[in-house]
């Protein structure tokens, strides 16, 4: 019995190699280097480790070598077969995963079309009671996390790609325009404040921030006159991933005379880079955007004392704002989030209060327009009878002369060989935030259309 235990004891102490761990091995972001290879591998084999399977990735890692190598080019086929040749040096064993990206679905031989996609969509408004023939809006047709919002610090061009799915139509109601201020200043001097209500992202407004320390800036909206604000869409595009500086808190204040300020709502930072929230009508002449943010030592996990911070920070030297929308009514409390364009850990916190739950579209009032536009992105279609969502015709009385058209909802793609960066959401949880409208039908009612997917 004793020789029995001191044969397991001794098993246990010094197992075989079949008995001991593997481990992942993940190439994030193309650093890598030969030298980073062979020290990877000799000190993981130094340890006990007796395996490894190398798993190319992307988390916006920033670059530490001097130059990123791409998962498939000859520099990267040359890093494997010294890995493999390293490993095999070691008595160590060595697998590959089948292509890059968390989903394993990613690499550089995966066309635009083929990739994965989120929804997008435009408007138009169009004047209805009689014939109507005119180019749609474009879609959005790059690849990112928003819209027409690329990813961080990518060149959109190559892979442009965008295709039409559907195109809707709903009555025109004031309270889905952005309201437009007399004025626009900021905490520095700005240019094109027209680009903050103009639904679009690609285009940022840049405030100071400071690199190595908390900073704040704001900007102010200010009317000729009171108006009626009940939600608020905000863009803060930035970077993402390990050693990024955190995404800025916002908050929305307002004010008559530009001294006493009352906070209207938070909008916490999120997945996704555009915020938007509903709350009970506030009333001001003066609204104003806050912005707070914390360095980008800030987002690492705390080091223990005698730790130096590893050279991974991306340190943010402005306050990117691509929209700053008030809306009389219209909006769906966090609906990107709501919408699948991010993760959420609570979907439950994310409604509104009842006290400012809006009116919702009704489906009767949605019409199907798809049949109607042509290939050449042209609407042709006689507004005088609407056919419904469900196929019939009717002919509208005539209060019911025009629709705000939304050619919504296609596929967006995410960019060749990185992970499923654009999620794609169910088509009804988006309608709302893109087809919302009153109750009754404007006597200058006109068609918004959104159509399809990028």
């Amino acid at each position: 019995m004793r020789e029995e235990l001191e044969a397991v004891w001794a098993g246990f102490a010094d197992p075989p190699d079949e008995a001991r761990p593997r481990a992942w091995w993940h190439w994030m972001d193309g650093n890598v280097d030969p030298e980073g290879i062979r020290l990877d591998l000799e000190w993981l084999h130094g340890v006990g480790v007796r395996g490894v399977q190398m798993f190319d990735g992307g988390m916006g890692t920033p670059l530490v070598v001097p130059d990123r190598v791409r998962f498939g080019s000859a520099r990267w086929r040359e890093a494997v077969e010294l890995a493999k040749a390293t490993a095999r040096r070691l008595g160590l064993e060595f697998a590959v995963a089948t292509s890059p990206g968390w989903s394993a679905a990613g690499g550089p031989w995966v066309s635009p079309g083929d990739a994965m996609k989120k929804l997008v969509w435009s408007e138009t408004v169009v004047s209805g009671g009689g014939r109507v023939e005119l180019a749609l809006a474009p879609l959005p047709d790059v690849a990112g996390p928003f819209q027409d919002l690329p990813r961080w610090g990518d060149n959109p061009e190559p892979n442009r790609f965008c295709q039409d799915w559907i195109t809707i139509a709903v009555p025109d109601d004031p309270a889905q325009h952005a309201l437009r201020p007399a004025t626009v200043t900021a905490s520095a001097p700005i240019e094109g404040a027209e680009r903050l209500t103009d639904g679009h992202h690609a285009d940022v407004i840049a405030l100071p921030r400071d690199p190595g320390r908390p900073s704040s800036a704001w900007i102010e909206q200010e009317f000729a006159s009171p108006v009626t604000v009940a939600a608020v869409t905000v863009g803060l595009p930035g970077p993402k991933g390990f050693g990024a500086a955190p995404p800025p808190h916002a908050v929305l204040a307002a004010s008559d005379d530009g001294s006493a300020w009352t906070v209207v709502t938070g909008l916490p930072a999120s997945a996704v880079p555009v915020r938007t929230a509903t709350f009970p009508p506030v009333t001001a002449r003066r609204f104003r955007l806050l912005l707070e943010a914390e360095t980008a030592e800030a987002a690492l996990p705390r080091l223990a004392a005698g730790v130096r911070v590893p050279p991974v920070l991306r340190r943010a030297t402005e306050f990117a704002v691509s929209e700053f929308a008030l809306y009389p009514g219209g909006r769906v409390h966090q609906g990107e989030l709501k919408a699948g364009f991010g993760t959420a850990l609570d979907y439950y916190a994310l409604d509104a209060a009842p006290e400012v739950a809006g009116p919702a579209i009704d489906p009767d009032r949605v019409l199907d327009l798809t049949a109607y536009l042509g290939a050449d992105g042209v609407l042709r279609w006689d507004a005088s009878c609407q056919p419904t969502a469900r196929g019939s015709s009717r002919c509208p009385d005539t209060r019911r002369s025009g629709w705000n058209t939304a050619r919504p909802l296609g596929p967006s793609w995410a960019t060749k060989g990185s992970p499923a960066s654009a999620p794609t959401p169910a088509m009804s949880t988006w309608m709302q935030p893109s087809c919302r409208t009153g109750e009754s039908w404007p006597d200058s009612a006109a068609w918004a259309t959104s159509p399809g997917c990028s």
